[in-house]
């Protein structure tokens, strides 16, 4: 622990150590107690630093011996912030009102907001933004944002976030911004993930692939493909462009695919490995399930043999993609010798490949055959879930 600051004279070292000796005992500080003339910035430090006075009676010797309109402010002021920070968070919300009425509100509320978000005290730092001048509101807002899309609980602080960012004299860094939209997204509070982007895009996109991503992904999921089709046309048109990555390509093919246009996705999958990017087993689902849901079942094997051929054997997912698309294409001969390759590449198969294999042999008429594979199943402990049964 920090000594105390030492003291220049005999003079200030006797009135420090009466001024420590009573807040030692009680933390309140009569008036009689403090000089005429202010006290010397040595006695303000030697009390603020005490390794054994609690952070009240630091805050009580502040309160009393400091007027707002004081000189030393500059160097008191920082130096109380970390004690109080350190020993008693709470207690830093009782500056406020001192901070306010101080000549110059615009050298102590920064560092008051800034330690009050990073003691998460989330509310008196917005109380602070309510009773800011106005004229200093903008700066304030700037600052608090990154702190408060950084806090733990990001969700709760969205409403504050929204009625910040408009009025902010800059938005937040890329970085922070897209934490922001990548936890809209996760949470589907589209709302509030459409103000941000709208409030980005009238303060100027950034020439960030991941924001990118992340918006063009959710606006996908949300059936918003035009929205998602403009953004990947307006990243690679920026200055300079901005390139687009697996991620995008991804994106992009899965908003196509939700929004009924497998063949421009199957376009964009083109565009993808002409561009140089290897496909990833993400791709590959995408563009699979697609292919699958139309019934494009020639398409969906000639992807899936070209994944073979590319990456050795996919994951379960796309396997069961393929094999729930040829059942239900009533390519039962077809299923069945898929089923036979899909155990044959070694891939693992899960109760949802069981549930698919059963269902699609019920609804093609196979039902002995059915139940011959679910007991069967169920005799070597293979997984089966209550859908099967």
């Amino acid at each position: 622990m920090a000594a105390a600051t030492p003291l220049s004279s005999l003079t200030d070292a006797l009135l420090a150590t009466r001024l420590a000796t009573h807040l030692l005992a009680t933390p309140h500080l009569p008036a009689e107690l403090l000089p005429a003339a202010p006290l010397p910035l040595p006695v303000h430090l030697h009390i603020l630093r005490h390794p054994a006075l609690p952070p009240a009676s630091k805050l009580s010797f502040f309160l009393a011996a400091t007027p707002p309109s004081s000189p030393l402010l500059a160097s008191i002021f920082p130096v109380l912030l970390r004690a109080l920070a350190a020993g008693s968070p709470p207690l830093l919300d009782e500056l406020l009102p001192f901070a306010l009425s101080s000549p110059s509100p615009s050298t102590l509320l920064p560092s008051l907001l800034s330690s009050l978000l990073s003691a998460s005290r989330l509310d008196a730092a917005l109380s602070l933004l309510d009773a800011a001048p106005p004229d200093l509101l903008p700066r304030l807002a700037a600052a608090a944002l990154p702190s408060l899309i950084a806090s733990p609980d990001l969700i709760a602080a969205v409403p504050a976030i929204r009625r910040l960012l408009p009025i902010a004299s800059q938005p937040p860094p890329v970085r922070v911004t897209n934490r922001l939209l990548l936890a809209l997204s996760k949470e589907n509070l589209g709302d509030d993930f459409r103000h941000v982007f709208d409030e980005m895009s009238r303060r100027g996109l950034p020439s960030n692939a991941r924001f990118y991503n992340i918006c063009i992904h959710a606006f996908g999921k949300w059936r918003q493909l035009d929205m998602s089709l403009r953004l990947f046309a307006a990243m690679k048109a920026a200055t300079p462009p901005v390139v687009p990555d697996i991620c995008t390509y991804n994106s992009v093919i899965r908003a196509l695919v939700v929004g009924g246009r497998v063949t421009d996705a199957l376009v964009t999958f083109d565009e993808l490995k002409s561009s140089g990017i290897e496909p990833d087993v993400f791709t590959y689902r995408a563009v699979m399930n697609g292919c699958c849901k139309s019934f494009r079942m020639d398409e969906a094997l000639r992807v899936f043999q070209e994944m073979r051929g590319r990456s050795g054997v996919g994951d379960v997912v796309v396997y069961n993609s393929l094999l729930d698309g040829l059942f239900k294409a009533k390519k039962l001969d077809e299923a069945c010798g898929f089923f036979e390759t899909m155990v044959a590449d070694g891939i693992q198969c899960s109760a949802s490949t069981h549930n698919t294999v059963i269902d699609g042999l019920f609804k093609n008429g196979r039902a002995e055959a059915a139940c011959r594979l679910f007991y069967e199943l169920r005799r070597k402990e293979q997984l089966l879930d209550g859908i099967a049964y």
